[in-house]
């Protein structure tokens, strides 16, 4: 069977980094991950399977040797409410019920016990790409992401903790993409406010939202247009 690799890439994340304990199941994983050619292999520890740098290109999180354990249960559970567009393949070293159980609730998408098959191993990956595949970013502009059915914004892979209103004006910017947007048209369509309620709302939330997308960023991506107003691109 063949790993449906878009482009030829397939990006994948292999937590914990067990590459060295050489055990039957990473041994398979590794010859398959081999023969298919697969870009973009990150072999990483717990402690930076959370990190967003880590995972700006990631498709599928592979979770090897699993095990009920509350550290396992802890990151797993992290990692989905961090990332919930990135599917979760988990390899457990037996087919018990408590692991099966455990993994499940703590956010895996698919479970394999360690005597998988390739031809196992392979359909289910496949699956699993062709769902992150579908999840890819809803708008993107220069290095920022924008899902708008999640709801969740990343600049240069790190994710953007915005405000609900912060999201809306965002998002129709970047619906006027390279556009410049009145500050009376914001009023209208974001704010629902047909008329000048005598604050400085909108700047407030430009200068918020430009705080939280630009700053660290040489790259200036919100910006003010005199007389025109604000534009994104």
């Amino acid at each position: 069977m063949k790993i449906d690799q878009a482009g030829g890439i397939c990006p994948l994340m292999l937590v914990p980094n067990l590459a060295s304990q050489g055990s039957r199941s990473n041994a398979l994983l590794g010859r398959i991950i081999a023969t298919a050619n697969i870009d973009n292999v990150f072999l990483t520890g717990l402690q930076d399977g959370l990190n967003p740098q880590n995972l700006a290109s990631v498709s599928v999180l592979i979770f090897c040797e699993w095990e009920p354990l509350k550290e396992y249960s802890d990151f797993l559970s992290g990692f989905r409410k961090s990332f919930p567009d990135i599917p979760v393949l988990v390899i457990g070293s037996s087919n018990d019920e408590a692991g099966r159980v455990a993994a499940f609730e703590a956010g895996a998408d698919n479970y394999l016990v360690s005597s998988y098959s390739e031809r196992e191993f392979v359909a289910k990956l496949n699956r699993l790409m062709r769902r992150a595949e579908s999840k890819t970013p809803s708008i993107s502009i220069a290095d920022l992401q924008i899902w708008s059915e999640s709801r969740v914004a990343f600049r240069a892979g790190t994710p953007i903790n915005l405000s609900s209103k912060e999201l809306e004006v965002l998002l129709f910017l970047a619906a006027n993409k390279s556009h410049p947007v009145s500050r009376s048209r914001l009023l209208k369509e974001v704010f629902g406010l047909s008329f000048e309620p005598g604050t400085n709302l909108v700047e407030v939330n430009i200068h918020r939202l430009r705080q939280k997308i630009d700053n660290g960023h040489s790259r200036k991506l919100l910006n003010t247009v005199r007389g025109s107003g604000y534009v994104l691109g």
